[in-house]
């Protein structure tokens, strides 16, 4: 459970920890209602990150079935569940640096980028954005799709950009409309 580790967290995220955290560890999602005598608290705004973690979850345990039974072991579906959302925020992060790269970088230094070099140090040696990477919380769903749309953005494509951020508050948050 990820409610030791959360201790600091409001109760909104913690009760979308909850709902998310099932639903990303559940590989067969929709035979799944959402119960709210289980996990009472707020409804999530939507199932969309949870629903690809699930598909991809089953995507990874049918190629390992003849060699290992995900669906005996759930905390090993909650940690490549929590591994895969790291890779999507890791993908992320590293077209946001490629795009710094491009944009800011020297360009008689393309054998040696090292904006978005420095930009992923800095952010790897940080505390909360490492940390919370893989956390199934609506922000950090919705973190994957803001970083793309930045990329896009400073990649100088501004209306591509815009779109990710639309998607992200559509989806995930009503807040991220503030960055546009």
């Amino acid at each position: 459970s990820d409610s030791d580790s959360d201790s600091d967290s409001d109760s909104d995220s913690d009760s979308n920890l909850s709902s998310n955290t099932s639903s990303g560890e559940d590989p067969d999602l929709l035979h799944v209602p959402y119960d709210h005598l289980r996990y009472p608290g707020v409804v999530p705004r939507t199932f969309a990150g949870p629903l690809i973690l699930a598909y991809a979850c089953r995507l990874v345990s049918l190629v390992v079935y003849p060699i290992y039974d995900l669906a005996s072991h759930p905390m090993m579906v909650q940690a490549l569940s929590r591994l895969i959302l790291l890779m999507f925020n890791l993908h992320a992060l590293y077209r946001l640096a490629g795009a710094a790269d491009r944009n800011f970088g020297d360009k008689r230094r393309q054998q040696h980028p090292i904006v978005g070099g420095y930009l992923l140090l800095v952010t790897a040696v940080q505390f909360h954005l490492p940390f919370y990477g893989s956390r199934m919380l609506p922000n950090v769903f919705a973190l994957v799709l803001v970083v793309h749309g930045y990329a896009e953005w400073i990649g100088g494509r501004a209306r591509r950009g815009a779109a990710w951020l639309v998607a992200a508050a559509a989806i995930f948050r009503c807040d991220v409309l503030i960055l546009l």
